[in-house]
């Protein structure tokens, strides 16, 4: 939707592109689900965990405990409260969730701070109540634009990271106690996608991060029922921008964060403890990956770029490894995390496996290719998009061969010594 948006400065051709986006994540998430229940069980727990982690900590914890500290005066105390009874795991009277408490509090002192003029952050401009129900969308007309379809290169990529990461949630929700089946699941998912770009979202559905934390406090099916009856209001009419005035999002914002730290702490717990270094090696990518965007963000409303930046850094940062291992950093934590915990277990054979997969993925450009242009960071997908990463996980691979030949030839000759005893 941004390159669009850049090129044509039209709000409409971006929406309409972002439609045909979601209506083929809707597509492979559906056929998805059908034939990656494999993955899930033939991949490292710590592969399934880390990426999840990983963008837990970046977009979750980091995302919006940053916007905590900046309005220190309202947000503050919530996030002290809220993570006290969370973490305490107190029994509150007639079974009040924690975050009303902390979101009430936080309410009541933004009401207090303005009336004093203490607070005084823009108040969000509130639009007329009404109903305003989605209408369907003609996806004949999004279909027949051919420019639409000159994106499947990187739509077909970021649709398939949507699946990945269902199956890591999938995981996740496997150890907090339920261990529901991956086609359904996925299932519901591609169907939910392909219904809401049906209905003029440009946004892919998928399975939401939290569900430990929720279940820890208590919440069952009931409570996701009524989150979603929520939503529903919000959003039809009209009513977000009035309950942001209330309570600012920096205020409901450690909710979040809550969130992010128990799925952050569940890939450290739920892992063997010898696994555990897989688990901070896989972080990292998807740490890259926020702050790229934070450096392409800082850049440009400085009025500069990336590209015009990266070639002053010299030595001092190495910016271009940093956007590098942002790039697919979903995939590359995955990958990383997976080789490395098959390497702790002398599994040599399956972590070249995994090497050999990084190889085919950056040659293609899926993963650790870019270029660097005014509008921003792009992903750089084709052939032979990354060479030297390529070759270099090829090497790896073969080395990986090599130790395993290597541990075996060992374990040989450790039987022959001991033989004539």
């Amino acid at each position: 939707m941004g390159p669009v948006y850049v090129r044509t400065h039209s709000g409409f051709l971006a929406w309409q592109a972002g439609v045909f986006a979601s209506l083929i994540s809707g597509v492979v998430q559906t056929t998805g689900a059908f034939c990656t229940d494999w993955v899930r069980r033939h991949t490292p727990r710590a592969a399934l965990l880390c990426p999840l982690a990983g963008l837990a900590l970046a977009y979750l914890c980091l995302g919006f405990v940053f916007g905590v500290f900046e309005q220190a005066a309202i947000a503050l105390l919530p996030m002290i409260v809220l993570f006290t009874l969370y973490g305490s795991k107190l029994r509150l009277p007639w079974r009040i969730p924690p975050g009303l408490i902390a979101i009430g509090l936080g309410a009541i002192m933004v009401a207090s701070l303005r009336w004093l003029h203490i607070y005084n952050a823009p108040i969000p401009a509130v639009v007329a109540p009404g109903l305003y129900l989605p209408h369907a969308v003609n996806l004949l007309s999004v279909l027949n634009r051919r420019e639409w379809w000159s994106y499947l290169a990187v739509i077909l990529p970021l649709a398939s990271l949507d699946t990945l990461a269902s199956l890591q949630i999938l995981e996740s929700v496997k150890i907090a106690g339920d261990d529901y089946r991956t086609t359904p699941s996925l299932l519901m998912n591609g169907i939910g996608t392909l219904a809401a770009a049906a209905l003029g979202s440009p946004f892919p559905t998928t399975l939401y991060v939290g569900h430990a934390a929720h279940k820890a406090n208590g919440a069952r099916s009931g409570y996701s029922a009524l989150n979603g009856l929520v939503t529903l209001v919000l959003c039809t009419t009209g009513l977000l921008p009035l309950v942001l005035r209330v309570v600012p999002l920096e205020v409901a914002g450690p909710v979040i964060v809550w969130f992010g730290l128990v799925t952050v702490g569940q890939a450290f717990v739920e892992v063997p403890r010898t696994q555990s270094i897989a688990v901070a090696l896989g972080l990292i990518p998807m740490l890259a990956q926020w702050a790229a965007s934070i450096a392409d963000t800082v850049a440009r409303k400085a009025g500069s770029s990336l590209a015009e930046i990266l070639p002053r850094m010299g030595t001092e940062l190495a910016l271009g490894g940093l956007l590098a291992l942002g790039q697919g950093a979903l995939l590359t934590s995955m990958l990383w995390a997976a080789a490395m915990a098959l390497i702790i277990e002398q599994r040599f054979v399956q972590a070249a496996g995994w090497m050999a997969a990084g190889a085919l993925l950056s040659c293609f450009g899926v993963i650790h290719a870019y270029v660097l242009t005014p509008a921003g960071i792009e992903g750089h997908l084709g052939w032979d998009s990354a060479p030297a990463f390529a070759l270099s996980y090829i090497a790896g691979a073969a080395f990986l061969l090599f130790c395993h030949w290597y541990a075996r030839s060992r374990k040989r000759e450790g039987s022959l010594e001991i033989a004539p005893q």
